[in-house]
């Protein structure tokens, strides 16, 4: 199990039976988070998801064996799970980001959150995203090659009252592209300290869900809200 680039990760296994086997076998794929969880069949030998990993990930991987349809065998599943590093309590809380889009795609993203309640005072947060175009098979949610789009950083910050730590981003709409509907906006916000590690953070936004699909001009000129607040870590 690895992880490529954040709210990426790509799970592959041994044995993987040559193409031209005459065995019918299939792999049943378990992946859970605290706020995802997805059992799934596949007959390759990897996966991939989009997904938030900052609170962790618990995969399984079995063998079945089929013949005409029925189930002949279940190996034992094998397991690994993902750990996030850091302190507790040192993450970013109550990231809200705004997303405002106008006429052909034209998007721009203000980001805000509050310093970890046991973030020391020297600690300075970051945010990164980057858009992912959505696969040309939807419904299978399998990640093709396409998905390594090359993450950007934020170049305007927002600090605290009174501070020197980061809470809050703006990306000009020059820097962000979407391709379509169903593509995803994924924001990472990251921290150092010199004398603590810092938990990071990340959220996958759907852009289907920040407005109307205007068939003419892209989506309808608005500023919503994409998502509610993320959870206290």
């Amino acid at each position: 199990m690895t992880v490529p680039t954040f709210g990426e990760v790509l799970l592959s296994w041994k044995p993987c039976p040559a193409s031209n086997s005459t065995q019918d076998i299939k792999y049943f794929v378990n992946i859970s988070t605290p706020d995802y969880d997805e059992q799934y069949y596949t007959q390759r030998c990897n996966s991939s998801r989009i997904l938030a990993l900052h609170r962790g990930l618990h995969a399984q991987v079995s063998i079945t064996k089929w013949n005409q349809g029925v189930q002949l065998s279940l190996s034992v599943p094998l397991s690994k799970v993902l750990r996030p590093t850091g302190e507790e309590g040192t993450a970013a809380t109550n990231l809200s980001c705004l997303i405002h889009t106008r006429e052909s795609l034209n998007i721009s993203l203000t980001c805000n959150w509050t310093a970890g309640a046991k973030a020391p005072l020297d600690t300075q947060y970051y945010l990164y995203y980057r858009c992912v175009e959505a696969p040309a098979d939807a419904v299978s949610f399998i990640v093709p090659s396409r998905f390594g789009n090359k993450a950007e950083k934020c170049h305007e910050y927002v600090t605290e009252r009174g501070g020197q730590r980061h809470t809050g981003c703006y990306v000009p709409s020059s820097y962000i592209e979407l391709f379509g509907l169903n593509d995803q906006i994924l924001v990472l916000i990251n921290g150092s300290s010199r004398t603590r590690g810092i938990q990071s953070i990340d959220h996958v936004y759907e852009t289907s869900s920040i407005g109307e699909w205007n068939r003419n001009s892209g989506l309808e000129e608005s500023s919503l809200h994409v998502i509610g607040h993320m959870p206290t870590l």
